[in-house]
């Protein structure tokens, strides 16, 4: 179930579209099992996922504040790994990824649907807040990525007692092209012990991702061939999709345009 926080950053535009580029297998996986994978944030592939910045000014923030439980510090002001707040959360949280654009993204294409064997699914904000089962057991929270500066000499702090998972909605700004929109389970209850203590132990046997159910028709607004696929894929799709009762059109890429001269 989608639980608006004012505590994170939503985009202005509620119907602005949102894209998801995969492979083949893996979008044959979301309309078979009618779900999104979410990811767990500690196997990206980015180490400062979910991180703080290393400047002064977050350092201090944290020590007045209290906001690494069970942690020493040492004597250059780091915290021990174990235990700080966005270790935790990092390996405790579950990610699914969309990209921000009005338009089909060349990079996007790329970098998720290598060798123009993808397909891309263009949904909505609001679509995407929307297609979460009511009466599901997790609560999917929804923001856009900021981008930032984590170096030692920046100033920029994130306000880690706004929300305790706050920091997986920020990244270093190498990754500002991405334009992100997430969607994060902070506590999946399917997987977190139900009155017992976390431990390390505990942590290493969660699962590497989740798939969660949603209403694909309240999801997909359109699904999008990979730039130069051939027309047979369309075809073979459309067979698939009408198997599955996913009445939703497929277009070719607006980037395979042929000139007018």
């Amino acid at each position: 179930m989608y639980l608006e926080t004012s505590k994170i950053s939503q985009p202005e535009d509620k119907d602005i579209k949102i894209w998801r580029y995969l492979d083949i297998p893996k979008f044959l996986s979301i309309i078979d099992k009618s779900a999104l994978f979410f990811s767990r944030a500690k196997y990206f592939s980015d180490q400062l996922e979910g991180s703080i910045p290393q400047s002064k000014g977050q350092i201090n923030l944290n020590k007045y504040f209290g906001r690494v439980s069970d942690v020493m510090y040492s004597d250059d002001g780091s915290a021990h790994e174990w235990y700080s707040d966005h270790y935790l959360f990092r390996n405790i949280a579950y990610v699914c990824c969309f990209h921000m654009n009005p338009i089909e993204s060349v990079l996007l294409w790329s970098s998720y649907a290598q060798d123009n064997k993808g397909v891309a699914i263009q949904s909505t904000f609001n679509r995407l807040c929307n297609c979460f089962h009511v009466d599901g057991e997790n609560t999917e929270n929804i923001g856009v990525v900021k981008y930032i500066d984590y170096s030692p000499e920046s100033s920029e702090t994130i306000d880690v007692l706004k929300w305790a998972t706050l920091p997986l909605l920020y990244k270093r700004k190498n990754f500002e092209h991405e334009r992100e929109l997430r969607a994060i389970i902070p506590f999946p209850p399917s997987v977190f012990p139900k009155g017992g203590e976390l431990s390390k132990e505990i942590l290493d046997n969660f699962p590497k991702g989740l798939s969660i159910p949603v209403d694909l028709d309240i999801l997909i607004e359109k699904i999008y061939l990979a730039p130069s696929s051939p027309s047979w894929k369309m075809d073979l799709l459309n067979s698939i999709l009408k198997k599955y009762n996913v009445n939703k059109e497929i277009l070719h890429s607006a980037l395979d345009q042929t000139p007018i001269i």
